[in-house]
């Protein structure tokens, strides 16, 4: 493993597919648990954007994760965690060289972001959710990727 000031470059599929399989698990976990609180979508922020950062990818939806912004509507019964988990799981089984930033990545990112910003719908009458949320959004930006990659959000970055 690199320094943590190296990780502008830094590539790993294997580890990235671990760890996107370990994040679909949660964010199954957190559906059938019954929804989603700060603390759940705050790890599936760092979980995605540690993923980006394996996959040797550039933290584009970095800027985007405080915006409070509507999603495009859904349709029918479908709901954004399924839809987000879904998107992830294409992204997985396709996450190979050559395919880091493709389609289904682009995909994911949105299903991702769209996940985020109706989650910040459902808080916004909490004034204190919110801007718990949004301050805790702040201090993964402030930290960067560095920061990111230095805290364990996976199982496996425990024995690291």
């Amino acid at each position: 493993m690199p320094e943590y000031g190296d990780f502008a470059n830094y590539k790993n599929l294997d580890l990235a597919v671990a760890d996107l399989d370990e994040m679909i698990d949660t964010l199954d976990g957190f559906m059938k648990r019954g929804g989603f609180d700060n603390d759940c979508v705050i790890y599936l922020i760092k979980a995605w954007s540690k993923v980006n950062i394996l996959s040797g990818l550039n933290l584009e939806s970095f800027a985007y994760w405080r915006m409070k912004r509507l999603p495009p509507p859904l349709h029918g019964k479908q709901k954004r965690s399924q839809l987000l988990s879904r998107a992830l799981d294409d992204y997985r089984n396709t996450l190979k060289p050559g395919a880091e930033s493709g389609d289904y990545f682009r995909r994911a990112d949105e299903a991702m972001l769209n996940f985020v910003w109706d989650y910040r719908q459902h808080i916004a009458d909490d004034v204190n959710r919110e801007t718990g949320f949004v301050g805790e959004i702040n201090k993964i930006m402030t930290e960067g990727r560095n920061g990111i990659m230095k805290e364990e959000v996976f199982k496996m970055d425990q024995s690291i």
